[in-house]
């Protein structure tokens, strides 16, 4: 039930993230009269509205880059093909292009002023007042790359179908009965008593025939197959011994300083008060009272007017025509009424804080770090590309580490894995991923380009013998398959064991007596629920939550068994936790949000389904595939 609640909960959030990706996409080129033509079809139509390429592609590019970002740009397209995002892209286009045309159908709108409404209602673009911030709306459409004008956009759609879905869907309501039981099973606690059967409990003195050792190894081969081993030497770069002998004199920091004083002095910055009236009259009656010298609280609560203050800001914090007026004037200084988004406003300059350069010993320390940095990013450049030089004609690394003071490193043979011939790890953990990803893409005798890694370091890696992987004969390994089908065997035996004990008990009596027959001890465990198991507060060694999830399907007269890496887990229920609600109350709450809005996902999805059979949506998947083949 949880995992249903998680993929519901994921796939509302990828629907919504994916619908707000979708936006316009410049696309440049034009070929042939064809290619032309071609470029002009949409990719998709839904009764009167067209899917452009521009839309599917902007979509698709940007899902793309997100997943590129968070895998480390490692995906192929094949990768991508893999994780369905064309599908995912054009489901997400058609559906909103199904609402789309329902709502023209229907003639449904939003007002300006419940649009206004609802942005002004955004916690986002409100100060730590509550009241909506036009600078904050401002910013925060800048960093997300919208504009304006395409958000309102995007705002009144997204308002059109909550109008047009979200009043289908909001009387929809499960029993309260059935959504108490349901929470019920997910927090009820159960008591479980286990018995935890090692595989060598298991007795077993059969031995392999020729024949049993033949067949295994034949129809088994898999497991006898040695890996290919690699075995890598490593370049090290390492920027501290190049930093450590940098030095920077006391006449190049000073005439740095006087390069740079402009980057040391701060501007002129003012704090100042901002007024905001619903009306010019207001605002006029308002700057004559502040001419008079009446102060700014009483002539914002006299006139009715927004109050907000800025400490400390420079040019930048107002608009153009703001900012020039609010920084031509004197301390206590008053602008004229001048006009803004949200009505006519007035600036007054409460203090000013004039231009102020630091001295050379305040600044010292970093002029001196800066100066370093410049000198070692010059050295380590020409030291990196005197390596590379010696890498690419065929300089050994022992060399390279003699000539330039590196350090190399002498890795023993490994698998794609990273494990030596001993299972044990050969590489250093910090190196791991960057040697992996690049030793077992490469040829004998090739080493890669330096590769910059996270503690600042750079490796080059080479690839000095290749061992393919291999099938050794019977006759060279025979020992292991024997020893192979006996642990076979061993777990057959437990195997066999657990689901005996598990079909004998009928109470937590037999449990015991079953498990003193095979010299055996039964073990109670801590009262647990089916949330607490998949919130992983299950912790013990010889119990995994895959055990105890069949078990609590169970009454306290039934048993199962579940196997274990190193043995078998015979689980039963003993005792049935009833279930304090009183303490629950808020968790109950979000259970029942969480259980309804899946509810009503399931019938949103249902009414865009019957849409669709009203107006069948027309997908070119020709055209789709021209595009990703570009």
């Amino acid at each position: 039930m949880l995992q249903t609640f998680r993929k519901h909960s994921g796939s509302i959030f990828a629907k919504i993230l994916f619908g707000l990706l979708v936006a316009s996409f410049a696309f440049f080129g034009v070929g042939d009269m064809f290619r032309s033509y071609t470029a002009m079809q949409p990719v998709a139509k839904v009764g009167s509205i067209s899917i452009s390429q521009e839309e599917f592609l902007h979509s698709y590019q940007k899902i793309v880059t997100r997943l590129q970002t968070i895998a480390k740009g490692k995906l192929k397209p094949d990768d991508i093909r893999n994780l369905g995002v064309e599908k995912r892209v054009i489901d997400d286009l058609v559906n909103n292009a199904v609402l789309d045309n329902e709502i023209r159908r229907l003639g449904l709108m939003v007002s300006n002023a419940a649009l206004e409404s609802f942005i002004k209602s955004v916690q986002a673009f409100q100060n730590p007042q509550g009241q909506f911030d036009r600078n904050q709306f401002r910013y925060l459409l800048y960093n997300n790359e919208m504009s304006e004008a395409g958000f309102i956009q995007q705002s009144r759609e997204s308002l059109l179908k909550q109008q047009l879905v979200g009043t289908l869907s909001a009387g929809i309501h499960l029993p309260t009965k059935y959504r108490h039981l349901m929470f019920d099973s997910q927090e009820q606690q159960k008591v479980f008593n286990v018995v935890y059967i090692p595989l060598s409990a298991a007795k077993t003195n059969a031995e392999p025939t020729d024949a049993d050792l033949d067949q295994l190894y034949q129809t088994h081969q898999d497991l006898f197959v040695q890996p290919e081993y690699r075995t890598v030497s490593l370049l090290v770069v390492d920027p501290k011994k190049l930093q450590e002998a940098i030095t920077v004199t006391a006449e190049q920091i000073k005439e740095e300083y006087e390069n740079r004083q402009v980057e040391f002095t701060t501007p002129e910055l003012r704090d100042v008060t901002q007024l905001t009236f619903s009306s010019k009259e207001n605002a006029k009656k308002a700057h004559t009272a502040l001419a008079e010298g009446k102060s700014l609280a009483a002539v914002s609560k006299e006139f009715k007017g927004d109050v907000r203050t800025y400490s400390a800001a420079n040019k930048d914090k107002f608009s153009d025509e703001h900012s020039k007026a609010i920084f031509a004037l004197n301390n206590d200084g008053i602008t004229d009424v001048m006009s803004s988004a949200f009505g006519a406003t007035i600036f007054k300059i409460t203090n000013i804080l004039s231009p102020k350069t630091k001295s050379l010993d305040e600044v010292k320390g970093k002029i001196g770090a800066d100066l370093k940095s410049q000198l070692y990013s010059a050295q380590m450049n020409e030291l990196q590309n005197k390596i590379e030089d010696g890498l690419g004609g065929g300089t050994p690394m022992k060399e390279l580490a003699q000539q330039y003071n590196l350090s190399e490193i002498n890795l023993p043979p490994m698998t794609i894995g990273g494990l030596d011939k001993e299972g044990k790890s050969a590489i250093p953990a910090e190196l791991k991923e960057v040697v992996l990803e690049n030793a077992f893409n490469q040829d004998e005798g090739i080493a890669s380009s330096l590769i910059n890694i996270a503690d600042g370091r750079s490796i080059a890696v080479l690839v000095t013998k290749i061992t393919s992987k291999t099938l050794p004969p019977l006759s060279d390994i025979r020992d292991e398959v024997a020893k192979t089908w006996r642990q076979t065997k061993q777990r057959e035996a437990a195997s066999k064991m657990a689901q005996d004990m598990a079909a004998a008990v009928k109470s937590h009596q037999d449990l015991v007596m079953q498990a003193k027959h095979y010299n055996l001890s039964v073990r109670t465990l801590q009262p647990i629920s089916r949330v607490d198991l998949e919130e992983g507060k299950l912790i013990d060694e010889k119990v995994t939550p895959q055990a105890l999830r069949a078990a609590f399907a169970l009454s306290t007269s039934q048993a199962t068994a579940a196997p274990l890496k190193d043995g078998y887990v015979v689980a039963m229920p003993v005792k049935v936790m009833p279930v304090d609600t009183s303490k629950m109350k808020d968790k109950r709450d979000n259970f029942d949000k969480a259980l309804q809005l899946m509810v009503q996902r399931d019938f949103q999805d249902s009414y865009i389904m019957a849409l669709k059979e009203v107006n069948k949506p027309e997908i070119r998947q020709d055209v789709i595939n021209n595009l990703l083949t570009r």
